[in-house]
């Protein structure tokens, strides 16, 4: 049994000439903070994939590209909470994720369904939130970080436990930066840790000019 309330979407949606449209990244504010659905109206048992990805593409108002080979996944969902426009997106990547599917943020106006197996090829999108502005959820991005006092190969061995994607940490020794390309909640456990390791106390770490700040902002 399938119960998807697409109606509940598309009547949240904005009208008028301007185009807009929503991601997991988007502040908690306006048009992304409106609820989309109340506690239990978002009803997925065993639903197909083409009907969660429907679902994606009403509640982002993008458009949706299907990449080859998708897994035929069934997917339930109940929602135990309220959830505004956003949270449903960050709820729709991690269990499109959990069941071998990633979503990745094409522009402003298009979202590309890939196997989780094939994302690394892909080119997420660049987000410049700290650490407590990222969701925690499986949403797939790019940040570069700026390191103040340590190596950046050092940071990366710390980091290399928490990631998820293959080759998703790459250090620039020279530049004192590392580029993370993740998911957003392993992300946000890096940049947490980098905050409380990247100091000059720490026996490894060298000591130079401060750069930027460590919260995952240029």
């Amino acid at each position: 049994m399938v119960c998807v309330w697409i109606a509940w979407c598309a009547a949240g949606r904005l009208s008028g000439p301007e185009k807009h449209s929503f991601s997991s990244f988007d502040s908690p504010r306006g048009a992304a903070a409106a609820l989309q659905f109340d506690k239990g109206m978002l009803k997925l048992t065993d639903a197909d994939l083409e009907q969660v990805l429907n679902l994606y593409q009403e509640v982002s108002a993008r458009t949706l590209i299907r990449g080859p080979n998708l897994p035929p996944v069934k997917i339930s969902l109940h929602n135990q909470t309220p959830l505004t426009r956003v949270q449903t997106l960050q709820l729709l990547d991690t269990a499109l994720v959990q069941n071998g599917i990633t979503m990745v943020l094409v522009g402003d106006s298009s979202v590309k369904a890939v196997p989780n197996g094939q994302a690394r090829s892909e080119t997420p999108p660049t987000i410049d939130l700290g650490a407590d502005d990222l969701p925690d959820s499986s949403s797939y991005m790019t940040c570069t970080v700026r390191l103040m006092h340590a190596d950046p190969r050092d940071v990366g061995d710390v980091l290399a436990p928490m990631s998820r994607m293959p080759k998703s940490i790459i250090c620039m020794p020279a530049e004192k930066r590392l580029i993370l390309c993740d998911y957003a909640a392993n992300i946000r456990q890096m940049l947490q840790l980098i905050q409380k390791v990247d100091r000059p106390s720490l026996p490894w770490a060298k000591m130079m000019k401060p750069g930027t700040n460590t919260s995952g902002k240029r």
